[in-house]
């Protein structure tokens, strides 16, 4: 009997770690496509967390990948399911800060209106103003500066 639940107990673990690895790889795939109809899809599944990540250490979260590509309706979409807008990645770079850097004015005007922290650091104590300065961002400069970023 032990041996059966063993068994039962090991493959449901199985099981639910092959369907997280594919929800993650999966999401992550759709959000690369800029496919919204995919993320919403998804995000509808039993238990979808849209803060899930594969390694906690390094993989980006899914609002991070789509603010640093620049998907607006998905970062819109993301957040209105719940995605944490300050999660850092393993250099503690935020959606906000990824954003940024890539010049996404509109998706840092949508993350700073979400309540995403205009003053988080980096690990290397960069801003996301000070990314977006490095940039030569000045409309992402801009809408930081009227949001009150100071460094």
């Amino acid at each position: 009997m032990f041996r059966v639940l063993t068994f039962i107990a090991s493959f449901i673990i199985i099981v639910n770690t092959a369907y997280a690895a594919s929800f993650y790889d999966e999401m992550h795939d759709a959000i690369v496509k800029n496919d919204i109809r995919t993320v919403e899809s998804l995000l509808k599944k039993t238990n979808a967390d849209p803060n899930e990540r594969r390694d906690t250490r390094a993989s980006p979260t899914f609002l991070t990948q789509a603010a640093r590509l620049g998907r607006e309706e998905i970062v819109s979409l993301l957040i209105a399911s719940g995605a944490d807008v300050n999660s850092g990645d393993g250099d503690s770079m935020t959606p906000l800060m990824h954003a940024a850097w890539k010049g996404h004015v509109r998706i840092v005007e949508i993350l700073i209106k979400a309540g995403a922290d205009i003053q988080d650091e980096n690990k290397w104590g960069e801003t996301a103003l000070q990314l977006a300065k490095q940039g030569k961002h000045d409309a992402v400069i801009t809408v930081l500066e009227k949001a009150g970023a100071k460094k």
